[in-house]
């Protein structure tokens, strides 16, 4: 390994994950941290709350509306994205079913066995309700994770000095 490399900071070939990328974006969002913090809550609330695929573009014009950062709405809302919101999904219907009182395995049950009909209303129920709570409880983690992050992160960039390549 090269000493005179960081450990942290990739090469030009070497491969980030999105996430990485997504993050690293944020962080270099030239607004201030509440306006961030706000617009990365909109869009994990968007990203979550049953949109159909208008996801991104809810994110960013509830951001504008609201005043905070339209990007920072638009990456928040990635969580919506399908390797995500299965497990918010399935998540929400199982939180749904607990407080329902409803059996969740027999629900599933009997949706994956092609019942759907006469399991409607119940998986349909216990999925609003689940995800009511699911929403609210991400979209306030997201605010209070993002939020003390961003003020550090740019007085560090701040102190940096300005390199010329």
């Amino acid at each position: 390994m090269n000493p005179s490399r960081s450990r942290h900071k990739p090469g030009p070939t070497a491969p980030t994950s999105a996430w990485k990328r997504l993050y690293l974006g944020l962080l270099h969002l030239n607004d201030t941290p509440g306006r961030i913090a706000g617009g990365v809550a909109i869009g994990v609330f968007i990203g979550v709350a049953p949109t159909f695929g208008l996801g991104i573009l809810l994110a960013g014009g509830l951001a504008a509306l609201f005043k905070c950062n339209p990007v920072a709405a638009m990456a928040g809302s990635v969580i919506g994205a399908p390797p995500m919101i299965f497990g918010v999904w399935l998540g929400s219907s199982w939180l749904g079913a607990l407080l329902l009182g409803l059996d969740y395995h027999a629900l599933y049950a009997r949706v994956r066995a092609g019942e759907i009909f006469s399991a409607g209303w119940d998986a349909v129920l216990a999925y609003a309700v689940g995800n009511v709570i699911v929403t609210a409880a991400l979209t306030l983690l997201a605010y209070a994770i993002v939020l003390p992050v961003m003020p550090r992160h740019q007085r560090r960039r701040a102190q940096r000095p300005i390199s010329r390549a």
